[in-house]
């Protein structure tokens, strides 16, 4: 894990026992490998890694779940406001442009397609564009509002689960 997400652990866990994984680190699994890339938001240290041999992305919580109904969590502490989180996603994005065929979320059931990426793009520009009008109530949890980028049968629909009260970097207290 990156140290960055150290006070994610619990308190009995010691965080000196992981590696501390950092951007561009190489891991080789006999004949197929992993770079690792940061795409911090769900956590700050959140990471993701690319395999070049398989032509796949694995993201963890990093982009979220594939759905209209709450997939990308950015409400909780620590977690990047939604126009930090579009950059670095688009930062991303560039950094790895026709690298992957899928991406493996922490929770779709299986790979989606890279276009996903770009509904997330999206979705975090109309929060940008309409503030908390752009806002519903979540899914999940109750008291959290979410943003949403296309409709159900949309298969590359994107939301992303805010605080309310921790929207945009530029309304920071």
């Amino acid at each position: 894990m990156n140290r960055k997400d150290d006070g994610n652990l619990p308190k009995n866990v010691d965080p000196s026992s992981f590696k501390n994984i950092k951007a561009g680190d190489l891991f080789d699994l006999g004949g197929v490998t992993l770079k690792a890339y940061e795409l911090p938001g769900h956590t700050a240290g959140s990471m993701v890694f690319i395999s070049p041999e398989m032509r796949l992305v694995f993201t963890g919580d990093a982009v979220g779940t594939q759905s209209s109904k709450g997939g990308l969590w950015l409400q909780l502490p620590g977690c990047l406001y939604v126009d930090e989180y579009q950059a670095v996603l688009k930062d991303f994005i560039a950094k790895t442009k026709g690298r992957y065929d899928s991406i493996f979320t922490g929770h779709n059931a299986g790979p989606v397609d890279p276009k996903y990426l770009d509904s997330m793009v999206l979705a975090a520009q109309k929060v940008i564009d309409q503030g908390n009008a752009a806002l519903v109530p979540s899914v999940r949890p109750t008291g959290i509002k979410m943003v949403v980028y296309g409709e159900d049968n949309d298969p590359f629909a994107a939301s992303i689960n805010l605080n309310p009260n921790h929207v945009l970097s530029g309304n920071k207290k």
